[in-house]
């Protein structure tokens, strides 16, 4: 009965975070450390927008036992897991910038992780490793918040500002 009530809940809040007209903007976590780690200057970057998609993955991860997971995942210039989700209120009104979309993105390798487990003797590591025949995945266009500049010798990069990479020579 828990069980099902957890599901309820998170459907619940799905449905509003979702609500109305798509697509909706996520809200950046404005980490610019990797920037500085490429001695790049976000001052002089313009700010603008990336579509992506967002899926909303439910699975078994299988490892000594099952476990059933939800975990968010951005398709947009790669597989990025978020670990917590907000949406902006309205959409900002700037340019867009495209970055690969994987068509039919597998969510073992992203999903799969280490674990302690117990059997007894002391807690060992094990792998737990997402089942995707099991995963019932929800899509929602979402449009990505981010940063686009120049290096010093020209090239282009942008800095997605929800997962923090940083995408260069495109």
């Amino acid at each position: 009965i828990i069980i099902e009530e957890e599901e309820s809940i998170e459907e619940e809040l799905e449905e509003q975070l979702f609500s109305g007209k798509g697509p909706h903007v996520l809200k950046p976590n404005n980490d610019i450390t990797l920037l500085e780690q490429e001695a790049l200057d976000i001052s002089l970057a313009k700010p603008i927008l990336v579509p992506g998609k967002l899926h909303i993955v439910k699975g078994v991860l299988k490892g000594p036992g099952e476990d059933a997971v939800t975990r968010w995942v951005l398709n947009c210039g790669g597989l990025f897991l978020i670990p917590d989700l907000e949406l902006l209120e309205r959409p900002p009104l700037l340019n867009q910038e495209n970055l690969p979309i994987e068509e039919k993105p597998k969510f073992s390798e992203l999903l799969s992780e280490r674990r302690t487990h117990s059997d007894g003797m002391g807690d060992l590591l094990r792998w737990w490793t997402f089942d995707d025949e099991s995963a019932v995945v929800t899509t929602h266009s979402v449009l990505v918040p981010a940063h686009k500049g120049l290096t010093a010798t020209g090239s282009k990069w942008i800095l997605n500002g929800v997962s923090g990479s940083l995408h260069q020579n495109f």
